[in-house]
């Protein structure tokens, strides 16, 4: 006697949707004139071996050029800072040498 598997309808939906929804998107993609398959391996670009071995180079050759112009921004920024720091210096040297807080209407 053949045993027989009995499946919850949810585990029937599961099923039916692990096969439907695959058909459904490459059928809507054929019907759009576009490849399905170069769609799926788009999402994932370190599956595709060569374009990601090209792009290594240019990349690095760009993060190289960012480091450089994060440096540059980094310290001009510093530099700002310095300026900023004596003029308040002066400044407060300035007002008499009271650092403290003022208490207006007083």
């Amino acid at each position: 006697m053949a045993v027989r598997t009995r499946l919850t309808p949810f585990a029937r939906l599961l099923f039916f949707l692990l096969v439907f929804v695959p058909l459904a998107y490459f059928g809507a993609a054929y019907y759009n004139n576009e490849d399905p398959m170069a769609k799926i391996k788009g999402w994932f670009p370190q599956m595709t071996g060569g374009s990601a071995a090209k792009s290594s180079g240019n990349s690095q050759a760009s993060c190289a050029e960012n480091l450089e112009a994060l440096k540059r921004e980094n310290y001009q920024l510093k530099q700002d800072l310095l300026k900023k720091t004596e003029e308040l210096r002066i400044l407060q040297g300035a007002s008499g040498g009271n650092s403290g807080p003022q208490k207006w209407g007083k």
